[in-house]
């Protein structure tokens, strides 16, 4: 059966000016004694699942120094239209699959409650698919089950193509690493200046939003470094290394394998159009989904029911070399990834890992407490959305408390965080350490243009750092 995509729902609201932000990557920092760790596990007979995680907890972050200002259309101090699609996606009479779509406008002469010009651009940001299924309950009863199956982000360059970005996914940054490994092999290393598939100025990228996770990006490197130290000594690092690539968990997604990209690429005639893409005027998304009129909301765009929030007054800029912004930045991140990957739209949260808090370990079972507030589920009429907020703490406790509660000095913080953490819209953490309310800051992150400022993009310098980065780890460790 061909599938059948139907628009249901285009809701457009208004995002709040903002500080600009400054681009960080993902980066892996292992120890030499983490490294040792690991490759006497491999000459045991196999490197355990656990110790891989507690390794890439320590060993995944983003890179301490701001790599230059992000460059978006129309700058980030201006109230900004934000938008998300729903679409129906019907596959069988088994299942149905809701794809959600977010992005922001830009040009035109301005959307409000009365339209949006036709030339104003869409640009997607980022995309979810959740998928009902009909079961059956323990008593043979009909059961909608839903679950999300997939997140992504579509990475973008620089709109005024000013500077030189590069995606730095975990398949990137082996990509890269395996061309290093062919040049130098062929003698000419020097002169390696990265893949196109890469180069953000030539193409848009779809990105799982898992690897906005330092500990998931860190993990699929350093399973990539050592299955290839196994095998290195009998068919060569290249070989070997190649081989590794070939494992599910690195793997990205295509463009055509998004709905909506599928739809529109295909009505429009532009299989090409993916070069210097920056996105589809509302008049094109009109023109394949005739039904928009009928279904657009732009209740949200009302400025005076929904007023500013003044970011620039009430939170830091950004661009400094410090604890406060490195792990806010992380945070923001990390947080709209989980909440998607539970199924929540937003979440309010305040936790510490500081046992004065909760009156010693004796108060916690693992030294964290984590207290919600307000939330959304992506499921309308959702009866088990307080169960998504639990498993947003665990998760978060694991990928997140798990690398700063450690006995490792190097990364140990005793922190406070206070965080409201949205897919469509904007996320705020504040945070403080060791209980010194004195010395919070708070930071705001435009979730609304994470296609911008994704820790998966990155110069392409600092890209082919990355790159020989792991090359050196895998010579020196495992090899």
């Amino acid at each position: 059966m061909e599938k059948e995509v139907i628009l249901t729902q285009a809701l457009f609201g208004m995002g709040n000016a903002n500080h600009d932000h400054y681009h960080r990557h993902n980066v892996m920092n292992p120890n030499s004694m983490m490294m040792d760790t690991l490759k006497m596990e491999q000459f045991q007979g196999g490197i355990k699942g656990t110790t891989l995680q507690a390794v890439a907890e320590q060993s995944g972050g983003l890179s301490a120094q701001p790599g230059g200002m992000v460059n978006i259309e129309d700058g980030f101090n201006i109230r900004r239209g934000i938008g998300m699609l729903r679409f129906q996606v019907t596959r069988n009479s088994l299942s149905s699959v809701e794809l959600v779509v977010l992005g922001y406008l830009t040009g035109g002469s301005g959307a409000s409650m009365e339209g949006i010009p036709p030339e104003t651009l869409f640009v997607p940001v980022r995309a979810w698919s959740s998928e009902t299924k009909n079961v059956q309950d323990n008593h043979g009863f009909p059961l909608a089950s839903t679950s999300i199956t997939s997140s992504q982000q579509f990475l973008l360059g620089d709109p005024f193509g000013q500077k030189k970005l590069k995606a730095i996914r975990p398949m990137d940054v082996a990509n890269e690493a395996l061309g290093f490994m062919a040049c130098e092999e062929d003698g000419i290393g020097a002169q390696y200046d990265g893949t196109l598939g890469t180069n953000l100025a030539k193409t848009v990228v779809s990105s799982k939003t898992q690897n906005l996770n330092p500990t998931h990006h860190a993990k699929e490197l350093l399973k990539l470094a050592t299955n290839t130290g196994i095998t290195a000594q009998k068919i060569g690092m290249e070989n070997a290394f190649s081989e590794s690539m070939g494992g599910v968990g690195i793997q990205e997604a295509s463009l055509t394998d998004n709905e909506f990209f599928q739809a529109m690429m295909f009505n429009l005639g532009t299989s090409n159009m993916m070069n210097g893409f920056q996105g589809w005027s509302v008049q094109e998304i009109a023109s394949v989904f005739t039904n928009l009129p009928q279904v657009l909301n732009l209740d949200l765009l009302n400025p005076t029911t929904f007023t500013q929030v003044n970011n620039l007054m009430d939170s830091m800029d950004y661009g400094r070399i410090t604890n406060h912004e490195i792990i806010a930045c992380e945070l923001a991140f990390l947080t709209v990834h989980l909440l998607i990957q539970v199924g929540l739209t937003h979440l309010v949260f305040s936790a510490t890992n500081n046992p004065h808090d909760f009156h010693g370990l004796q108060g916690s079972d693992d030294g964290v407490e984590i207290i919600n507030g307000e939330f959304g589920s992506v499921l309308s009429n959702d009866d088990y959305a307080i169960n998504r907020v639990e498993q947003f703490k665990q998760l978060l406790k694991a990928h997140f408390f798990a690398k700063y509660s450690t006995g490792y000095v190097h990364s140990s913080h005793i922190m406070n965080v206070m965080v409201t953490c949205s897919v469509f819209g904007e996320t705020s953490v504040e945070i403080f350490f060791n209980g010194d309310q004195n010395n919070g800051q708070r930071f705001v992150n435009a979730t609304y243009c994470i296609n911008r400022t994704s820790t998966n993009i990155t110069a392409s310098d600092n890209g082919l750092a990355e790159a020989k980065n792991l090359m050196t780890n895998i010579r020196d460790h495992f090899a």
